[in-house]
């Protein structure tokens, strides 16, 4: 589901475009709804939006403002500018804040439609490349995995060999030198709170030969 966030300060601009994307799209998104910028801010306070469509001439705080400010956040939802001003510093604004879409009042609901369904493909195709992302670092972590494992129990490698092995793992920056150790952890050390486990850890980690 989609979180939708509203921003108009006209109601009845506000439930017109929640009957349309109701009679249209059922229960596919989650509407919120806000009379201002501020307002606005409030509402993503509390919760993660998808997708802004807000007006731009609002008292408090204006639709310009309110996508300045989302632009700042970690967490940055597709954005679509409503207005009923065909002007083209709007638009500039709009395009310098990544803004998706620039609709004018009075709506067309096919305009509407045609861009919440492309803005949802779009989220869609950037979600599957994300996971495929994710499983590809996912591999890449778990095979260096192993290639540690695999040196762990050899025994005479010299060091080009060592070399070799850390370098078709990925793991090049160990290029630079360093130490690596299979700690063994006591059972009771694995069971206990992180805090104990950790110390234990270190406390290993600082051993030196002949200690």
């Amino acid at each position: 589901m989609c979180n939708l966030l509203i921003v108009d300060d006209e109601k009845n601009i506000r439930d017109g475009l929640k009957a349309m994307i109701r009679r249209e799209f059922g229960d596919d998104y989650a509407l919120y709804f806000a009379a201002n910028g501020e307002q606005a801010l409030q509402v993503m306070d509390e919760t993660e939006m998808d997708l802004v469509i807000t007006d731009i001439r609002m008292p408090v705080m204006d639709g310009i403002e309110l996508i300045n400010r989302i632009q700042v956040q970690e967490a940055r939802p597709d954005l679509v500018i409503l207005s009923g001003h065909d002007d083209f510093q709007y638009a500039k604004a709009a395009i310098r804040c990544n803004v998706k879409e620039y609709l004018l009042k009075p709506i067309v609901r096919d305009e509407l439609f045609r861009t919440l369904r492309r803005l949802d493909e779009e989220r869609i195709r950037k979600g599957e490349i994300a996971d495929q992302l994710r499983g590809t670092k996912a591999l890449k972590e778990n095979y260096a995995v192993s290639r540690l494992q695999y040196l762990f129990l050899q025994e005479g490698m010299d060091e080009r060999a060592i070399r070799d092995v850390v370098l078709q793992a990925g793991l090049d920056w160990l290029d630079a030198g360093g130490y690596a150790a299979l700690v063994l952890v006591p059972e009771r050390y694995r069971e206990a709170g992180w805090d104990e486990f950790t110390t234990y850890v270190d406390q290993m980690i600082g051993w030196r030969p002949g200690e």
